[in-house]
């Protein structure tokens, strides 16, 4: 068996901290490329192949399939607090600092990346009404939709995000999948934002373990490293790379949290009369 070393590990500086956190970990859902743990907090850990886009709370290993688990056990989770060595080999996760995305100017930014996020949907032959439509989307819940946006009292239809959480099938179904895109451009773009999040957060639980995760880390601020790059960056041809990176995200969760990234610029910023 080839020796794999801490020193080819990619580790979220959260992971180690929530790894050290309870002693007692169990396997929620495993996959050839990823495996999901949680403690009985509720608190979850994923482990990825190598390759993989890096998300909150995750490791990427320096390994192809995660197959055999308990060779993953064995090698990466010893018994007693390893935080020391692996603080060796850590990275911090690139999380959304608006001080940055501010200092690059919103409006130039965002002009660039609505620009890349059209030319890369035609090039990938996408069509977000098409899929509005299959998710019976129509025109007056759009026009609904951007009242809330332009509210004065910053309020939100709860009835919005009723339509879209646990919309699909998955451990992560498609319409949570769009809140966490659309999410992420109120977040870096809206000073309309927080209630939205708010009612987010308060819905949470009408949806699966997975994608409660998932908004638990979209209201903290914390996106998948894509989304999070693209705020690092006004070229076109490296936004474009990291919306690749994002659409090949699990079956369908990259292509869906494309769709709620597009729908916010599309709908939200520059035809919202």
């Amino acid at each position: 068996m080839v020796k794999i070393t801490l020193s080819k590990l990619k580790i979220c500086s959260r992971f180690i901290q929530r790894l050290n956190s309870a002693n007692h970990w169990e396997v929620h859902s495993k996959f050839t490329h990823a495996v999901n743990l949680v403690n009985a907090s509720g608190e979850m850990l994923t482990f990825l192949t190598q390759n993989r886009v890096v998300a909150p709370y995750s490791v990427t290993l320096p390994i192809l399939q995660l197959d055999d688990w308990r060779m993953v056990q064995r090698r990466f989770i010893p018994k007693g607090d390893i935080r020391g060595e692996l603080e060796k080999y850590h990275f911090d996760f690139e999380e959304i600092d608006l001080r940055v995305l501010n200092k690059k100017g919103n409006t130039e930014w965002s002009k660039g990346l609505y620009s890349s996020v059209q030319s890369f949907s035609v090039r990938k032959s996408f069509n977000l009404l098409k899929w509005l439509q299959y998710h019976d989307f129509s025109d007056p819940e759009i026009r609904e939709f951007q009242s809330c946006c332009f509210s004065d009292s910053g309020s939100w239809s709860k009835e919005f995000l009723k339509h879209w959480v646990g919309r699909g099938l998955g451990l992560t179904p498609s319409g949570d999948d769009f809140l966490v895109g659309l999410g992420f451009v109120l977040k870096v773009l809206s000073q309309n934002s927080q209630q939205y999040f708010e009612l987010l957060d308060d819905m949470k639980r009408s949806t699966t373990f997975m994608s409660e995760y998932m908004f638990n880390c979209a209201v903290d601020g914390l996106f998948v490293e894509p989304l999070n790059r693209l705020c690092r960056t006004n070229d076109a041809q490296e936004m474009e790379r990291y919306l690749e990176e994002l659409v090949q995200i699990g079956h369908s969760s990259g292509q869906d949290m494309f769709m709620g990234l597009w729908f916010g610029l599309k709908y939200a910023f520059f035809e919202c009369r």
